[in-house]
């Protein structure tokens, strides 16, 4: 391969592909088939109306009093706590569990009359589905990924 010359004859290197090279391009993942299902709203949800109180309690304090500071993020793009995240959370039960947790937490702290049980409760039901899940399969999903780095927030938090 001949490098580039300038002006005056001399090599010089270049940040442009020659001709000789050709320059492959990775295919663009569609992204319109995965927002399709996405609500703006949680309680949009199909599965919403079938969800326990306490459940749709934790959710919405979630999204209404819990921000990306509560995870210790510089910012969140998009609202993704508050329409991706849920919306994932309320389609993979270990994943709901573990941000009832969180925000049961959250709640129970910030008042004198909080209560850790609803946080313990939600936090076993979150261990115990996920480990369900982690055994019935080798291949796991995003949620689980998800799953096991909210638990782990709950657990440095």
């Amino acid at each position: 391969m001949k490098l580039p010359t300038s002006r005056d004859g001399k090599s010089t290197p270049t940040t442009e592909y020659p001709s000789t090279m050709a320059r492959t391009q990775r295919p663009q993942a569609s992204r319109s088939n995965s927002k399709q299902f996405m609500k703006d709203d949680i309680t949009q949800s199909p599965r919403w109306p079938g969800l326990p109180q306490s459940v749709k309690f934790y959710l919405k304090y979630h999204r209404n009093n819990l921000s990306h500071h509560h995870y210790s993020w510089k910012y969140d793009a998009g609202d993704f706590l508050k329409k991706t995240f849920l919306e994932i959370a309320i389609n993979f039960e270990p994943l709901m569990h573990a941000v009832v947790a969180f925000a049961a937490y959250h709640y129970a702290i910030s008042r004198t009359d909080g209560r850790l049980k609803d946080f313990l409760d939600a936090y076993n039901k979150s261990v115990s589905s996920l480990r369900h899940s982690l055994a019935k399969t080798d291949r796991h999903s995003l949620s689980t990924l998800l799953t096991i780095l909210q638990l782990a927030t709950i657990e440095v938090g």
